[in-house]
C-alpha cells in the first residue's frame, strides 16, 4: 500500500511540474514564448471577436500590448486568474489571443506552433487526438515576442482545423 501511495504522490507531483509554466516550440530562432494559457475569455468576446467570413466560422480576439498599464488592463479584460506574469516592456511586446476550442479536446502547449514569416506572426494549432466534441469552450493564450521581431509584424495568421485566418490585431 505504501508503494502505491508513493507512486501516486510522485505522479501528481510530476503533473504539477508539467502544468506549471507552459512553453511552446520556438521556430526560426525568434524569441516567442507562451507565458499563459487559461480557460477564459472577455465577457464581450462575441461582440469584439473577429469572425471568418467563410466556413469554418472561427472567431479570434487579439490584443497587442507594449507597456505595463495596457498589460494589466488586458489581463483583467481576458479574466485571467493565474498571477500576472513579469514582462520587460523595454525588450518585449505581449499578444493576448482569445479563441474557442473543443471542451473534450482542449489545446495543450504542445499543440501550438509559432513562427514569424513574411511580416506575419503565424500560430498553428494541431488537432488533438481523439473524438472531440463540437462544443465551444473558452481559451486565452498569452505570448511574449521581442520588440525587434514584433515591430515587423503586419498581420497574425491563425491555422486551425486546416483553415488559415488573417486576423487583425487590436492595440
Amino acid at each position: 500500500m505504501n508503494t502505491f501511495r508513493l507512486s501516486l504522490f510522485l505522479f501528481l507531483c510530476s503533473m504539477l511540474v508539467a502544468c506549471s509554466e507552459p512553453t511552446s516550440e520556438v521556430e526560426d530562432d525568434q524569441l516567442i514564448k507562451l507565458i499563459r494559457s487559461e480557460k477564459s475569455l472577455p465577457s464581450d468576446y462575441h461582440e469584439k471577436a473577429f469572425q471568418r467570413e467563410s466556413s469554418p466560422y472561427f472567431e479570434y480576439l487579439f490584443y497587442k500590448v507594449d507597456h505595463q498599464k495596457s498589460f494589466e488592463e488586458a489581463w483583467s479584460l481576458y479574466r485571467l486568474e493565474q498571477p500576472m506574469a513579469e514582462v520587460n516592456f523595454e525588450e518585449n511586446d505581449v499578444y493576448f489571443i482569445g479563441l474557442q476550442e473543443s471542451g473534450s479536446c482542449p489545446y495543450e502547449s504542445d499543440h501550438i506552433k509559432m513562427s514569424i514569416e513574411s511580416e506575419a506572426l503565424k500560430i498553428h494549432f494541431s488537432q488533438p487526438k481523439g473524438n472531440c466534441t463540437l462544443d465551444a469552450t473558452p481559451r486565452t493564450i498569452v505570448i511574449v515576442l521581442n520588440k525587434d521581431s514584433s515591430a515587423d509584424i503586419k498581420k497574425v495568421v491563425i491555422g486551425e482545423s486546416g483553415a488559415e485566418t488573417d486576423v487583425p490585431v487590436n492595440e
